[in-house]
């Protein structure tokens, strides 16, 4: 899997902290988290999946986090969002699949808690939709759509620098095409919205100037298959 292109906005409060599109900004923005997030673009992730396209094992991440120079409280929040956990997932597509044959207008709830080093678990809880066939590109997919809800467990968990992240109030929206013959969505778009707590320990306070930041977080997440063999 390549990262082909990034796109993060940050809000605190009413002030627009980070707000990078890589296929519109330079990597070399004087924002040091834009920075990170522009690094990673053409970086490559390696999966090996078994017969029900779950993860075995892959290589590369920290190859990326090296590359973005993930490193201090801005490391952090960026490894709050891009880690392993993050990258398992976007792959691990199956999770989603109906426990039953459903038909055209049907509909299926997932609720999944994920483990995750930066914020502690992280439960999903999303409703699917098979709204219909329909032609994607040659090919005859399932266009299946998404709506949920995202958070982590109160109180995050407490990085090697002291920094706690907690995800509250997210909501999912998107739709995947998923081709029944290649076993996977051949192509999705995903926007989460959540609100990121980032609690610094005592020392780091009155640097920071703040116990808590509240950042609002927008992402969208989009994936294709380059090629089917």
């Amino acid at each position: 899997m390549e990262i082909q292109a990034v796109h993060v906005a940050v809000k605190t409060g009413d002030r627009t902290s980070l707000d990078y599109d890589s296929e519109k900004n330079s990597a070399n923005s004087a924002n040091p988290v834009a920075k990170m997030f522009g690094r990673i673009v053409g970086a490559k992730i390696s999966y090996v999946l078994d017969q029900s396209n779950n993860v075995v094992s892959m290589q590369g991440v920290q190859e990326l986090m090296r590359q973005a120079h993930a490193t201090g409280a801005g490391g952090q929040f960026f490894k709050s969002f891009f880690n392993e956990d993050y990258f398992r997932q976007v792959m691990e597509g199956s999770r989603f699949l109906p426990p039953d044959p459903v038909q055209p207008g049907d509909t299926w709830p997932v609720k999944i808690t994920e483990p995750s080093a930066n914020t502690g678990p992280i439960t999903m809880d999303f409703t699917f939709t098979f709204k219909d066939w329909e032609m994607h590109g040659p090919r005859s997919c399932a266009r299946v759509e998404v709506t949920g809800t995202m958070e982590s467990e109160p109180g995050g968990t407490t990085g090697p620098n002291g920094i706690m992240v907690t995800l509250q109030d997210g909501t999912a929206t998107g739709v995947y095409w998923w081709d029944p013959e290649f076993g996977m969505p051949i192509d999705s778009n995903l926007k989460v919205d959540t609100t990121v707590l980032v609690a610094f320990p005592k020392r780091m306070q009155a640097q920071i100037g703040a116990a808590v930041m509240t950042n609002q977080l927008s992402q969208v997440i989009t994936t294709k298959v380059d090629s089917l063999n």
